[in-house]
């Protein structure tokens, strides 16, 4: 319906009856005025606060190392566009991207051995962490790009923290500003499927842009982390299993993004380095589907007559779905311990250990020993075969790349060695030597985390 001005103060359409537009002409003026709001920055780029950032020769080394070591797992940044922000100075004069940098710099320096990692007093990567002001004008404003990234690396850091405990919280505060729409954007923000609100647009229904595609890592990563920290913590996801309807990224890789004839294209027959996440997701999208249906608290499990038999058939589909999901993992990520490209080894070796995690986690609440009453399922066999084998890819990654700290299958190794430690306990018929030597392994990895 056409809408037309009336007298300044507000809007009709062609089928607004009389007593409308005579209320709509009583309405005092001071109501249409649009005010600014209370807590919006005159100059919402200009800097209010003295940050301090690493000196040119350091930052870019803590740039290289999350690029190598984070990134590479969690496509979170485009590094062409990323190095030319950076190359320009966008971090002197805009608060976003300075946060964005800040909280690289801090993931970077847990694989920096600079004696300048750390000043008196901050552990690796804190003295770059505290200068970010999340909880800013994007709780209240409309959030920006930048805002999303910085939840996204904050979530990352505190994820292998000391202070992991409020990953989960900054996940599930970025995934409700991901909902929320991007005023300086062509297209909306990741609203859910809810009545009124609007869908996010396929990549068939938008062209891809450096943009756009920056804004589905950012979702995608988001959620990601939810459904893992939900199942660290014991906690309900943050947002619905069946609440998105937005494509994931696109699996091209960094440097064909501005290619001038081709943009956004793959070369045909090379393999993506975004294919990981992609595959990690569909695996990700399990655990999510496991945590709500297995995990349901107790009363909505007494409320819809969830018993053994049902938790038996259920067990079964999602095995089910699991090994469809490893059938279609693709040859490039397939696990090949002679693997000669070192990032699709180290891809390969996370996707492994994703699996074998997700695998615990559905099996976990079935473990005999840990229930009152007996089950049939197999399921302390199922765990501990798992938990080897995550042990097993774990150690031939340190003995092949060097004893470099992984934090990315820190809780998949942990739950390992956990799994193994109630395995010994529990089968005084098991072989407590060999399984202690797994659980060495995974001591090993965690170790590599440690002060880091």
């Amino acid at each position: 319906m056409p809408a037309k001005q009336t007298q300044g103060r507000g809007l009709h359409g062609d089928r607004s009856t009389g007593s409308a537009r005579v209320y709509i002409r009583s309405v005092p003026t001071r109501l249409w005025c649009i005010h600014p709001l209370p807590y919006q920055r005159a100059d919402a780029m200009r800097h209010t606060y003295t940050l301090k950032f690493p000196p040119n020769d350091h930052m870019n080394d803590l740039i290289d190392l999350y690029f190598a070591h984070e990134n590479v797992y969690l496509p979170l940044l485009h590094r062409p566009t990323f190095a030319r922000a950076v190359a320009d100075g966008l971090h002197l004069r805009n608060d976003g991207f300075a946060g964005t940098l800040l909280l690289v710099c801090a993931i970077g320096s847990r694989w920096s051995t600079d004696p300048r990692i750390a000043d008196p007093g901050f552990d690796c990567g804190w003295e770059w962490f505290d200068q970010v002001h999340l909880a800013g004008n994007s709780l209240l404003g409309s959030p920006t790009l930048y805002d999303l990234q910085q939840y996204c690396l904050a979530a990352q850091f505190l994820k292998a923290s000391s202070m992991h405990q409020a990953w989960w919280t900054l996940v599930g505060v970025g995934l409700r500003l991901a909902q929320a729409r991007f005023p300086d954007s062509p297209t909306a923000a990741f609203n859910l499927s809810a009545p009124g609100s609007r869908r996010a647009p396929n990549d068939s229904e938008v062209a891809p842009s450096p943009e756009w595609e920056l804004q589905k890592r950012a979702f995608w990563i988001l959620v990601y982390q939810d459904r893992l920290a939900s199942s660290v913590f014991g906690h309900i996801c943050s947002v619905s299993y069946l609440g998105f309807d937005t494509d994931l990224p696109l699996q091209v890789d960094d440097e064909h993004w501005d290619h001038p004839t081709h943009p956004f294209q793959q070369p045909a027959h090379t393999p993506s380095r975004v294919t990981f996440f992609n595959a990690l997701m569909d695996l990700n999208h399990i655990l999510g589907l496991s945590l709500q249906i297995l995990y349901a608290p107790q009363t909505v499990r007494t409320s819809f007559s969830i018993n053994g038999d049902w938790e038996a058939q259920a067990i079964a589909e999602l095995d089910s779905a699991l090994n469809v999901w490893r059938d279609r993992i693709p040859e490039h990520l397939r696990w090949d311990s002679m693997r000669g490209d070192t990032v699709f080894f180290d891809q390969s070796v996370a996707l492994y250990c994703s699996f074998y995690y997700v695998q615990i986690m559905i099996h976990r609440p079935f473990i005999s020993v840990l229930r009152r009453s007996p089950t049939a399922l197999p399921s302390l066999t199922i765990c501990t075969t798992a938990a080897r084998a995550c042990a097993n890819a774990m150690d031939v990654q340190r003995r092949r790349g060097g004893d470099v700290a992984r934090p990315h299958n820190l809780n998949a190794v942990f739950m390992a060695g956990l799994v193994l430690l109630l395995h010994i306990s529990s089968d005084e018929r098991s072989s407590s030597g060999r399984e202690m030597t797994h659980v060495q392994k995974c001591m090993d990895a965690v170790q590599l985390c440690g002060g880091r």
